[in-house]
Formats: C-alpha cells, structure tokens, sequence
C-alpha cells in the first residue's frame, strides 16, 4: 500500500508540474504575439472559415497563425439566443416557393451510401427518377430568358443549340472573390446530364482538363462510363436503385 500510495503522489506532482508548463507555454504565445506584425495571408479555406496568416515578433523570427472560426452550438438554447438578438444583413433574396419537404431533406444530415451507377442503371433507373422528382427547374428558365439577375451574367453564347450562360452561384456574396463560383446554364431545353450531383455528392470532383481530354477520346464516354456518387438514406434514388437489386440496403 505504501508503494501504491507513493506512486499517486508521484502522479499528481507529474500532473501539477505538467500543468504548469503548459500554462507557461501558453503564456509565452499570447506575449508572443501580442507584439507580433502581420506580414502577409499565406491562405485561407471558406469552407472551413479558415485563415492562415504570416507573422513576425519584435526580433524577427516568424510565425504562422492559424484563425478558425468556432462551429455553431446545435444546443436549442443557443440557437434560439441567435435568432433573437441577431441583426441580418440582406446581401441578397432567394426565396424558395414550393417543394418545401425536399428543400428541408436537403439540409437533413442523414447517412449516405454510394451508388455505382452504370450507362444501364442511368436509362432504366436514373432517367424515372428524374421525369419523376425533379425539381423545379423555373429560376433557372427565368434566368435563361433574362426575366431576373439578368444583371448578374458573367457571359453568354446565345446559340439555342450548344450556346450557355455563366452566371454567379446565388450562394455568392458578391463581395469576395475568394467565395465566386459560377453556374453554367444551356439554353437547349430537355437535356438530362449523366447526373445531377453537385461536387460534394460525388466520391472525387473530375478536372475540366480530364472531362476534355476524355470526350476528345471518346465522344460518348460519359454515356457509357460508370459514374459513382453518394445519396442520403432516404433519398428517393437511393431508393429505386435498392429495389432493384443494384445498391444494398
């Protein structure tokens, strides 16, 4: 029992004396850089609201910063505190009118599961599914008939056939060119892409140059390629491919 007994004290002025340096190291770096200059943005992520900064202390030597903004409390309280004391800055309007189950589905974290997807499940299960559940696509035919943000068209090639338009995401902010991403409509009606899935859905973003130099080889190649991406459990996709035997439960 004395061994025992000498073993705890041990630990505890281990743990004692490990605190302190940590405390000590802490100490160090707020001084540090308290005095420090900033010198230069070395980068940054939007999606992680995330910031990394050069900077130099008061004898030269350099550090970098690492800024990340704190995640949101999904406590109720929390949430409610926000909604009553915020004060929003309208940047922009996107009100949506209809189909409000499958906007609130969208945003439901739930499991996801991959879909290999063959040319052959793409005519006999993808294509229902579209003619069925898709939605509305009118914001983007107003968009096309330039009866709304025809202000915010970056280009157009007006050929009814293989002409298009680039327009900002109306997710952008307008301000930070670091967040622009930009849609890319057609303005030939009636065409179904090889899928739908935005980017984060799919198991890898393809290059530009890659899809390029694929249709170079192979007109047809995405007509008859396998294509695989994610669909949330309850996704009516999901769904029609697990009754037919293509995806498991």
């Amino acid at each position: 029992m004395e061994l025992a007994e000498d073993c705890e004290s041990t630990t505890e002025k281990s743990n004692v004396a490990g605190n302190g340096a940590i405390e000590t190291q802490e100490n160090a770096a707020q001084s540090w850089l308290r005095g420090a200059t900033f010198r230069e943005v070395l980068g940054s992520d939007v999606s992680h609201k995330s910031l990394f900064v050069l900077l130099s202390g008061v004898n030269g030597e350099q550090g970098v910063l690492l800024m990340n903004k704190s995640a949101f409390s999904e406590d109720a309280n929390d949430i409610n505190a926000i909604l009553h004391s915020a004060e929003l800055l309208e940047v922009m309007k996107n009100d949506i009118y209809g189909s409000y189950n499958a906007i609130v589905a969208k945003y439901r974290q739930e499991e996801k599961f991959i879909i290999n997807e063959t040319a052959e499940d793409y005519r006999t299960i993808t294509v229902e599914y579209i003619e069925k559940f898709q939605m509305d696509l009118k914001w983007v035919y107003n968009i096309l008939s330039k009866e709304c943000e025809a202000e915010r068209i970056l280009f157009e090639d007006p050929d009814p056939y293989n002409g298009f338009i680039l327009a900002p995401d109306i997710k952008w902010d307008s301000v930070s060119l670091e967040n622009l991403y930009v849609l890319a409509m057609i303005h030939r009606r009636g065409v179904r892409l090889k899928y739908d899935a935005p980017a984060s859905s799919t198991l890898a973003a393809v290059l530009l140059d890659d899809v390029i130099n694929n249709l170079k080889i192979a007109p047809d190649y995405y007509r008859r390629a396998t294509l695989s991406f994610t669909r949330k459990n309850s996704d009516k996709l999901l769904q029609m491919f697990r009754e037919a035997g293509r995806c498991e439960a």
